[in-house]
């Protein structure tokens, strides 16, 4: 069978017609990628905008962040009362009752007065601790020293318009003396400048007060000490004491032999005539001290 050239040219263009819509059929069946989603950047989530909400890691932040502050400003106020507390601790040390201001009190005529106090207050309760005591009388002697002061410019004001008096001269008495005063075979008796010891009373009682200079770290310091001597029953014809020290000081020094001493709560001391003697029995803490109460015996 013969072909003709038409029917070929006709089958071909039918075949061209038919792959044309295929090819379109498959590529309106592809679809496009979509873009990918990118969420804006944060500056970090502490950001805030007034009127905007908190976020909540934001208000952890910010408690954080205030009990942080709390915390400094609770430091910084303890900090200031402790400098408070040893401001206030140093202008008591600086105004503590001294050996020279006793003495000048005795000087003064307030002798009397100091003496009568310190038997009041040892024969009242012969129970009482020898420091609580010891603390009572050198309360009661700050209290006779702001007296002085206020009476002072009376006394003078009268001294001015009375004629001065004849005294009368009476024989001295042999006047208490501090012999030895040592610890560990340092001698702190060397470094006292004045020492005040108050008349002994009927029952035995009596007062020591000492002021002294010594040097540390380069230089000098100063301290002052009161060693009350309180009796104690007799035992084979002498009078026992039971002795408590108190020390003021001028730079806290715990290595001060004087300020070791103020932390015994009591001490022994033996009385044989006009000598009171006190010692310690520790080798490593070795205490001598001896007194001649002169003719008060």
């Amino acid at each position: 069978m013969q072909i003709s050239k038409t029917s070929i040219v006709l089958a071909l263009t039918a075949a061209a017609v038919f792959n044309a819509s295929a090819q379109s059929t498959s590529f309106s069946s592809i679809t496009s990628p979509s873009m990918p989603t990118i969420s804006s950047p944060e500056i970090g989530n502490g950001f805030y905008s007034p009127g905007s909400v908190l976020k909540p890691e934001y208000i952890k932040n910010t408690s954080q962040n205030n009990s942080s502050q709390s915390e400094k400003t609770k430091a910084e106020n303890k900090n200031a009362e402790s400098s408070n507390a040893k401001s206030e601790m140093q202008k008591k040390i600086l105004s503590a009752l001294s050996a020279k201001d006793i003495s000048l009190l005795n000087e003064k005529g307030f002798s009397s007065d100091i003496n009568s106090m310190i038997f009041s207050l040892s024969s009242s309760d012969n129970s009482q601790e020898t420091k609580i005591l010891l603390n009572k009388i050198l309360a009661e002697i700050e209290k006779i020293k702001d007296k002085s002061s206020q009476d002072n410019s009376k006394k003078k004001t009268a001294e001015v318009s009375a004629a001065p008096a004849k005294e009368e001269k009476l024989p001295e008495k042999a006047k208490a003396r501090l012999l030895r005063f040592s610890v560990n075979g340092y001698d702190i008796l060397r470094t006292c400048r004045k020492i005040y010891i108050s008349e002994v009373q009927l029952d035995g009682t009596f007062l020591i007060t000492g002021d002294r200079v010594y040097s540390s770290d380069g230089k000098n310091r100063t301290e002052t000490f009161h060693i009350l001597f309180k009796t104690s029953p007799n035992e084979n014809g002498t009078l026992n004491y039971k002795a408590a020290a108190n020390v003021t000081q001028d730079y806290l020094n715990e290595n001060s032999f004087l300020y070791q001493l103020s932390k015994f709560e009591s001490l022994p001391a033996m009385r044989v005539g006009n000598l009171v003697s006190m010692r310690t029995e520790d080798p490593n803490w070795k205490l001598e001290l001896l007194i001649d109460l002169g003719e008060q015996a």
